[in-house]
């Protein structure tokens, strides 16, 4: 192949031929020759460019020494071409998906209705041959589904798929308790919950299939506690569901399933439930754990670097928050009756610490942990006064004076919104406790009426840095 850059200048402009499509030819052969005496192309890049459009469409013979379409450094193969035709839709597969659907709720529903008539007549291998039989058959219907072809088809196969392991598990239960005379309702769970978690765990085998996931997931859940409960006590079965479900958890944050959102869900879900569970014989140990797991749920929303995307953030927070209005409550009043003080202040030092992770700069719903933990902060020192109301008042008053303190620093301003709230409790609570007689009532109302108006005065004037920050978050 001749090198370009040694190509005669006069071979800068290809030669047209006498095809019979020649005009083209001297038209891009012309055209080429201006561009080169413009400067808008090099001698070499012309050269190339003529090679390239003689092996393309062979309408004017190559400049003498251009490479063949063979030879060019980055040769590009001509597309194909496409005929025009207008592509439809075809709306078989969807109109199939929503036959499927309906014809396996009418199925299943026919099945309940038959069932609901004659299940007292039936014998056990009726029984079990009707609910196996009816569980086969879908199994069957979804692997004759071609899911590759569609997703609405894919949808259709995870459906049928879904009434087939429900199906499974209902003969997995006639089988426990007609063939094997199970009285105890855990024996019948674990059957239940772990012929489920094996049919679905295969159906679904690691892909993208919401309706596997679901209750393969939730059945590892079930059969690890009732598996548990069948051997030790109610709390131990708790304590292994927890651990199920932060592993669960754990392996939604670390994508290790697909449809991450799913695992995490039912993973903090799980976590929660064992720890209510463990409360049935460690009220306090599980009144803590319910807490702490709700606070770990919330905490672990925060973060954009475990959880990128805003579903899942979203979706934990609202699960950690509501456990949270759950348990807070009746954790603080069972141990506030034995240790009022011990407890106000651990919810104030927790309080404080929530604040303090608001601020860091990674941490999402930023506003929601502030709120919570001043919150905390002003109500553990009002919690203080179960067990010393002189106490309470008194640490309660220095915490909303150090809140409003904290409030005028840049950043800060929403604290002075907790300070003048503990301003409002404490200081009528106070004159209560310490100003005994007649004159007390009227000391009171004065005093209150000027904490209000000092707390408007004080809101007035940082109203527009509070509207800043929370729009800021």
């Amino acid at each position: 192949m001749t090198n370009i850059s040694t190509v005669p200048r006069s071979s800068a402009v290809p030669s047209a031929t006498h095809h019979p499509d020649g005009d083209v030819g001297e038209l891009v052969a012309q055209r080429l020759a201006e561009w080169e005496r413009a400067g808008l192309l090099t001698h070499a890049q012309a050269v190339t460019i003529g090679g390239f459009e003689h092996a393309r469409s062979g309408q004017f013979a190559p400049p003498q020494g251009a490479p063949t379409a063979q030879a060019l450094p980055h040769p590009v193969a001509p597309a194909p071409a496409v005929p025009r035709r207008r592509v439809e839709v075809r709306r078989l597969p969807s109109v199939a998906e929503a036959l499927g659907y309906l014809g396996g709720v009418l199925a299943i529903v026919g099945m309940v209705l038959l069932l609901s008539r004659v299940w007292d007549t039936m014998s056990s291998a009726g029984r079990v041959g009707l609910s196996g039989g009816a569980s086969v058959v879908l199994l069957v219907a979804g692997f004759l589904v071609p899911e590759a072809s569609h997703p609405a088809l894919a949808r259709l196969r995870g459906f049928l798929w879904f009434l087939s392991t429900v199906t499974a598990g209902l003969c997995a239960g006639v089988v426990a308790v007609d063939v094997f005379d199970a009285a105890d309702d855990l024996v019948t769970a674990s059957a239940v919950a772990g012929t489920v978690a094996v049919h679905a765990g295969w159906t679904w085998a690691g892909r993208p299939r919401l309706l596997q996931q679901v209750p393969f997931l939730v059945a590892i859940v079930v059969t690890a506690g009732a598996l548990t409960a069948q051997i030790t006590s109610d709390s131990v079965a708790g304590l292994v569901v927890w651990a199920v479900g932060i592993t669960i958890l754990e392996v939604g944050v670390f994508r290790i399933t697909p449809l991450p959102v799913v695992s995490e869900a039912i993973g903090a879900v799980a976590l929660l439930v064992g720890a209510t569970i463990v409360t049935t014989d460690w009220q306090g140990f599980g009144q803590l754990l319910v807490t702490a797991s709700a606070v770990g749920v919330v905490g672990l929303a925060s973060f954009d670097e475990l959880l990128p995307t805003r579903l899942e953030r979203r979706v934990l927070a609202v699960i950690g928050l509501f456990a949270l209005l759950q348990a807070v409550p009746s954790t603080l009043v069972f141990y506030a009756r034995g240790a009022g003080i011990a407890t106000g202040v651990v919810t104030w030092a927790i309080g404080g610490a929530l604040v303090l992770l608001a601020t860091l700069p990674r941490v999402r719903l930023a506003i929601v942990v502030t709120l919570v933990g001043g919150f905390g902060l002003v109500g553990g020192a009002a919690l203080c006064g179960v067990q010393s109301v002189a106490f309470a008042t008194l640490f309660g008053l220095l915490t909303a004076v150090a809140l409003i303190a904290i409030g005028t620093m840049p950043k800060w301003a929403l604290m002075s919104v907790f300070g003048s709230l503990g301003l409002l409790v404490n200081v009528p609570w106070a004159i209560n406790r310490f100003f005994p007689g007649e004159g007390r009532a009227p000391l009171l109302i004065m005093v209150s009426g000027g904490v209000i108006i000092a707390v408007a005065l004080l809101l007035t004037r940082r109203g527009g840095r509070i509207r800043k920050e929370l729009t800021a978050h």
